[in-house]
């Protein structure tokens, strides 16, 4: 994607396309291997993001002491008590982020990155690609490629279980 100095925009479908599949082979390699994966989004996807982050492993279960669970669906602001609770994730051993809204959570990303967590994302075309770590970028930001992307999520998660399942599956039966 280039931007030129008339506010146009040319898009490369060949390399869309490969950004596409490198996305999906890291969150396919995110959810096989259970790396603890944070998702934040819009809070009218609450159940869906909370469901996503039940689904993380242990630690993300004891992090919920230390916050509310609705930090993953509000606009953060800079400050002490934001980083401490950015701090408090690091401790739990959060590598990876997913940010499907980024216009909510921009301040997150800028947190997310000051602690060295890989923020993986859906932004605009217009947005800034530096804000995170590995981004996608999409034609609009709304809720619709929201909800797109976080069934997106499910799938992925739902084909690397099966294909660890048969894999475990194959293994015990040749004893």
């Amino acid at each position: 994607m280039d931007h030129s100095s008339g506010g146009s925009i040319t898009l490369n479908l060949k390399r869309s396309f490969m950004r596409w599949q490198g996305m999906y082979s890291l969150l396919y390699n995110v959810f096989y291997y259970n790396n603890d994966l944070l998702v934040f989004g819009h809070k009218f996807f609450k159940m869906d993001i909370l469901a996503l982050n039940t689904l993380s492993g242990v630690s993300l279960k004891a992090f919920f002491k230390y916050s509310s669970t609705f930090y993953y669906l509000k606009e953060s602001s800079y400050g002490s008590a934001n980083d401490r609770l950015i701090h408090v994730l690091k401790n739990f051993k959060i590598h990876t982020a997913f940010i499907s809204d980024l216009t909510n959570h921009e301040k997150t990303s800028v947190n997310l990155r000051k602690c060295r967590v890989y923020t993986i994302g859906v932004i605009s075309f217009g947005s800034n690609p530096w804000v995170l770590s590995y981004p996608l970028p999409v034609q609009s930001n709304g809720l619709f490629s929201q909800y797109y992307f976080i069934r997106y999520l499910y799938h992925i998660q739902q084909q690397a279980a099966s294909a660890r399942y048969d894999q475990l599956k194959l293994f015990w039966s040749n004893f």
